[in-house]
């Protein structure tokens, strides 16, 4: 059975998008296959919740260092954790800050 070749061409692109899309996540998010991923995380969700939680996985430098230095972070959630409110505090005024910025453009 043949198909038509724009049939096979959205079938093409379609498979190409998806290829695309898989390896941005697994770049985006290669942090989550190191060892120490599973014990900060569960820190980080005792720590300061979901909410929370999800401002700092929309930081792209917070993912950074939870990719190359996921033992310093533990360490201090363990030791220090007011500092990872003070982190959440100022990320979340960021965000509004870039909100009301774009807002008002």
């Amino acid at each position: 059975m043949y198909l038509p070749s724009e049939l096979w061409s959205l079938i093409h692109s379609h498979v190409s998008c998806m290829i695309i899309q898989r390896s941005y996540r697994r770049w985006l998010y290669r942090f989550v296959r190191r060892r120490e991923w599973k014990s900060l995380r569960e820190i980080l969700m005792h720590t300061i919740g979901a909410v929370d939680f999800s401002l700092l996985m929309a930081c792209s430098w917070v993912r950074r260092e939870f990719l190359h230095e996921p033992e310093s972070w533990i360490y201090m959630l363990r030791h220090s954790a007011r500092d990872i409110v003070q982190i959440v505090d100022e990320l979340s005024h960021k965000s509004v800050g870039e909100r009301v910025v774009a807002t008002n453009s």
